[in-house]
């Protein structure tokens, strides 16, 4: 689950706050770069993986405490199957065009790692997370 010096090059962004900026937005840690900049709508799949396997946040890349928020989608689905700080995610809602086309259709919710499931298991009882991205959901009360 390592990056290549190519792929951490060719993001040409680290963790942490502030985020780089590219034409006036945010860059977030799992938005894929190309040699030609940014590709908004497209992830690093393994920056994903590490937001998951680690409980880190999509945005900004660092971790995450006991309770964070995620975006929910129909069907309770985790958009990007990430969670996010508190600031981060009012920065994402302020900046990404994605998230303000879909105002009304989305729902910012706090939780924890075990409310949050990777296919039927919540997240707190995974002990090894493995090599690939799971599909998240949080499941109605």
């Amino acid at each position: 689950m390592r990056e290549t010096s190519r792929e951490m090059s060719a993001a040409g962004s680290v963790a942490g706050l502030p985020r780089p900026r590219v034409d006036g937005m945010p860059l977030p840690w799992i938005t894929r770069i190309d040699p030609d900049g940014p590709v908004w709508a497209r992830v690093y799949p393994i920056r994903v993986l590490h937001c998951q396997a680690e409980w880190r946040c999509q945005v900004c890349g660092e971790r995450l405490p006991a309770r964070a928020w995620v975006v929910l989608e129909a069907g309770r689905a985790v958009l990007s199957d990430a969670a996010l700080h508190y600031e981060c995610i009012v920065m994402a809602f302020r900046w990404c065009p994605h998230l303000r086309a879909l105002d009304g259709e989305l729902e910012a919710l706090e939780v924890t790692r075990g409310a949050i499931h990777a296919g039927q298991v919540p997240l707190d009882e995974i002990a090894e997370y493995g090599d690939q991205t799971t599909t998240w959901t949080v499941p109605a009360p």
